[in-house]
């Protein structure tokens, strides 16, 4: 009986011991987790601010084509 109790007790020893390292692990993973949620915000705010950029070069191009047009059609009327 003895060695029956001693069994049973190494076993719920065991499963502790199993139970704490899924903890842990568990512990580990939601770390990383929230770690890649905060990367993957992170860009979203960064492609966020380049499409804002993108959207302004775009702008400034169409302005400097407008008036490089008129530029050369000013210079093109004075050279008749």
């Amino acid at each position: 009986m003895k060695s029956l109790d001693s069994s049973a007790a190494k076993a719920t020893e065991e499963i502790a011991r199993n139970i704490q390292q899924a903890s842990a692990s568990t512990s580990q993973v939601t770390e990383i987790v929230g770690g890649v949620a905060q990367s993957a915000e992170a860009s979203g705010a960064t492609v966020d601010g380049m499409v804002t950029s993108v959207g302004t070069m775009e702008e400034q191009t169409r302005k400097l084509n407008q008036e490089v047009s008129q530029f050369l059609n000013t210079i093109r009327g004075n050279a008749v």
